[in-house]
């Protein structure tokens, strides 16, 4: 019996596929460890699920630079702790899978120095760090990029404990250090585009969808944003700012704005609670409001099957972690715009399978999102090329998992797994 361990802070996070995959596996005891508040998993009699509590903040006085060191020391305490307790139950695990962004994985060698490990990087502040001055509106301050730079001392200890390494994409991989790249396997986590699939049959075969009570029917001109969080780091003042324009020029569209209203990785709006509030403070005047749809998160069903019903569906961001519903959009065959960012451009062929514009070009976004509603029929070809995308390079079962299978044979275990 194979023991792997995973690590992440929201087990199974990033590695739910490939978790799931080898909990189909008879020969395999997974074993998964996150913070308690976060985990989302179900049980399995091949999965022991191992949490600690949310670890405390930081004394007063703290330097702030210093502030998000402590705070991952602590993270990478609670799961020393809980290595120490697994260490006792079942001797050395075969391999460890860790996420290292919040220091859960800075002292996984002093409990098991000989134990293979890999790391799924993510992102790191990179020098010159390619959001800090990205958008000028909200550029950081001289003392923010300082704290930034003290941020990836997390990272940097880590790394130097790795095995090897996994990255979704070639750029995330580049940012960070040589010594970090060169053990980096550019792998995508994977999109199951079994499960997600366009929509097949004429409209008029179409079932309604209704969301919330607003019904939508496979014949509206749907513009989709789906976002965690509605924050400018997701481009969502762009997309606002750009709307009233949009529906002068298509006045039967229809927004469908998906996300929370915390922010993942922006400020909070000076003088608003966040930022839904603020763009509309700055816009509704000009939209009509029975035009435009606001939701929080939805369950996964409501949200593909809306993304099986965008006419035209608006992704941009600033450069940085490549979000899942942008892959499932292309999977799901709709007509995506996105910004001309990494790592959009590693996925997006200009015209081809999707739309690049200027993140901060509103006209280029406005006559974009207006030739993809008005012109559909001339979009079924790059509609199809961009669900091809998803098919033929990054498709879960027949690419992505038998691509991090390998590298776990490279690794000196599962030896025996096959594909055919």
């Amino acid at each position: 019996m194979k023991k792997i361990v995973f690590i992440h802070q929201n087990f199974p996070g990033q590695f739910i596929h490939i978790a799931r995959h080898l909990l189909g596996r008879p020969d395999v005891q997974i074993f998964g460890i996150g913070m308690a508040d976060n985990v989302k998993t179900n049980s399995h009699q091949n999965l022991q699920v191992l949490t600690y509590p949310k670890p405390t903040k930081p004394i007063d006085g703290v330097h702030h630079y210093a502030y998000f060191f402590e705070e991952s020391v602590r993270y990478g305490q609670s799961v020393a702790r809980i290595l120490l307790a697994l260490r006792a139950q079942i001797g050395a695990p075969d391999l460890i899978v860790a996420h290292p962004s919040w220091g859960e994985a800075l002292f996984i060698r002093d409990v098991f120095p000989a134990v293979p490990l890999l790391l799924y990087n993510e992102y790191f502040d990179a020098d010159p760090d390619p959001i800090a001055r990205f958008d000028s509106e909200f550029e950081l301050t001289f003392d923010e990029c300082l704290k930034g730079r003290a941020r990836s001392a997390i990272q940097l200890i880590s790394q130097v404990q790795a095995t090897a390494r996994i990255s979704p994409t070639h750029w995330q991989a580049q940012l960070f250090p040589s010594f970090a790249r060169a053990k980096t396997h550019v792998i995508h986590d994977g999109i199951d585009s079994e499960k997600i699939t366009p929509l097949e049959s004429s409209p008029s075969g179409i079932p309604d969808l209704t969301i919330a009570g607003v019904t939508f029917r496979a014949s509206d001109q749907i513009i989709t944003y789906l976002s965690r969080n509605l924050e400018p780091h997701r481009g969502f003042h762009r997309f606002m700012r750009a709307l009233p324009r949009i529906q002068k020029n298509c006045p039967n569209a229809i927004a469908v704005i998906v996300g929370d209203d915390e922010v993942s990785y922006s400020k909070l709006p000076k003088n608003f609670p966040y930022w839904r509030a603020a763009m509309l403070a700055e816009v509704e005047a000009d939209l009509d409001m029975q035009r435009v749809y606001f939701f929080p998160k939805l369950n996964y069903l409501d949200y593909l099957q809306i993304l099986r019903r965008s006419k035209a569906h608006v992704y941009l961001t600033y450069p940085s972690v490549l979000s899942w519903s942008f892959m499932e959009a292309l999977a799901s065959g709709a007509a995506v715009i996105g910004s001309r960012t990494a790592p959009v451009q590693e996925m997006i062929r200009d015209g081809e399978n999707g739309i690049l514009v200027d993140f901060f070009n509103q006209d280029e976004l406005v006559e974009a999102v207006t030739r993809v509603l008005n012109n559909p029929e001339q979009m079924r070809g790059l509609r199809e090329n961009a669900r091809q995308t998803i098919v033929t390079q990054y498709d879960l079962k027949s690419i992505c998992l038998p691509r991090q299978m390998n590298l776990f044979q490279e690794l000196g275990i599962l030896v025996n797994e096959s594909f055919n």
